[in-house]
């Protein structure tokens, strides 16, 4: 496998993962400031995980070997940083799709 592909794949983890757990943290502080012991972990948002990872890593396989990447430095951070975004705006898609007009 590709290391410009392996970058983005972790890239594209990276940020699903984050926009998955950063709002479940930060409701999670809010309610141990609240003493409100009633905050569950809603398994749409596992689903929605899954799905925006297999979505994101199906159009990176697909789309990554028609570009010509730089092995510098550089040019993997430079993929990162794009399969980041990526992957945190099809996960807030697949979130607003699946969740919020469900």
């Amino acid at each position: 496998m590709d290391v410009s592909l392996l970058t983005a794949f972790m890239g594209i983890l990276v940020a699903v993962s984050l926009r998955t757990l950063l709002p479940y943290l930060n409701k999670m502080a809010d309610a141990e400031t609240k003493n409100d012991s009633t905050l569950v972990w809603n398994q749409k948002y596992t689903w929605t995980c899954i799905t925006a990872l297999i979505i994101s890593f199906i159009v990176a396989m697909l789309t990554l070997p028609a570009f010509n990447i730089p092995q510098t430095t550089s040019g993997q951070f430079s993929i990162f940083i794009i399969a980041f975004g990526y992957g945190w705006g099809i996960n807030d898609a697949t979130n607003k799709i699946l969740i919020d007009w469900h």
